[in-house]
């Protein structure tokens, strides 16, 4: 994604009265979704606050780059409110992700500090250009709010890092199910239950998904909570400090919905709560959500949410 066009920020256009969607830029619009299996634009309930993939009419802000691939699927723009345009422009991305990428393959087996270095490189490139204020420092022990947007902020860039990542995660997802039933997506990952290899090997390469095994059993509760054999996925809960058993905790919480387990205070929770840092402590986690973001069924199937009509 690092490769692809990105927006010319000495080119823009503020409000134009007809947007052109051959350029780059972001659009506030109110779009209809026709039925489909899974829609392509993402939408926040405003009333919820969740992500939602909903069919159906709604309002949202989108990058071109999504709402051109959107019309491809039958999605219609039927009004758009406001825009900001740009020219197209390469991707500045590309020298630097790839002197990073290509380093931390150098170093991987030698030297973890600088490997675990890099990659926290390229993992914050998106999250430092889309820093809007409010950002919490600590500063000598105290603890401060910066209010004003940072001067290397660069939102729209921001968002169609954002785009394309959706865009390469969508078109894995369409490739999967042309071999089998999607069972679980996430972020970085495609569960497909298949009688062959969906995606193939897969590599390791940049912004592509590897092969990481083939499951007899899945059973998915919720985003970052499912189980897979006898591996268990729940988020926020550490594995069993039980030798034997390190899946003891994670099995717990996915059955019984509690579990409980030391943790201790990070620096900045820890200035939040006026606790000291690094201090062990008991944590009960609970479970008290239920999916909702697509339709369910008794057989596991789901569908997607309509809203708007």
């Amino acid at each position: 994604m690092v490769s692809e066009r990105f927006p010319n920020l000495e080119t823009i256009t503020i409000y134009p009265k007809t947007p052109n969607f051959s350029r780059e830029g972001v659009a506030c619009c109110r779009v209809y979704c026709p039925p489909m299996e899974f829609p392509l634009l993402p939408w926040k309930d405003p009333d919820s606050g969740k992500l939602l993939f909903p069919c159906g009419k709604f309002v949202g802000t989108w990058t071109y780059v999504e709402l051109r691939k959107a019309m491809e699927l039958g999605v219609r723009v039927e009004q758009v409110f406001n825009c900001i345009e740009y020219d197209s422009m390469p991707s500045p991305f590309v020298e630097y992700m790839s002197y990073l990428y290509n380093r931390r393959k150098e170093v991987k087996d030698s030297d973890e500090l600088m490997s675990y270095t890099l990659k926290i490189c390229m993992n914050s490139l998106f999250g430092k250009w889309g820093e809007e204020g409010e950002m919490q420092v600590i500063s000598r022990g105290k603890r401060h709010t910066l209010s004003q947007v940072p001067k290397h902020s660069n939102q729209i860039w921001s968002s169609y890092i954002l785009a394309y990542g959706r865009l390469k995660l969508y078109s894995y997802m369409m490739e999967a199910k042309e071999k089998g039933t999607l069972c679980y997506v996430d972020t970085d990952s495609i569960f497909v239950r298949c009688k062959e290899k969906p995606l193939g090997d897969g590599n390791k390469e940049l912004g592509t998904l590897s092969r990481k095994g083939c499951y007899r059993y899945a059973h998915f509760k919720l985003p970052k909570l499912y189980r897979v054999d006898d591996k268990y996925k729940a988020k926020g809960v550490p594995k069993s400090r039980n030798k034997e058993d390190p899946e003891e905790l994670k099995r717990e919480f996915f059955y019984d919905g509690v579990a409980e387990f030391l943790k201790p205070y990070r620096w900045m929770e820890s200035k939040k709560l006026k606790e000291q840092a690094n201090v062990w402590h008991t944590v009960t986690k609970q479970l008290s959500a239920q999916y909702d973001k697509r339709n369910t069924f008794p057989d596991g199937h789901t569908t997607p949410l309509t809203v708007g009509v």
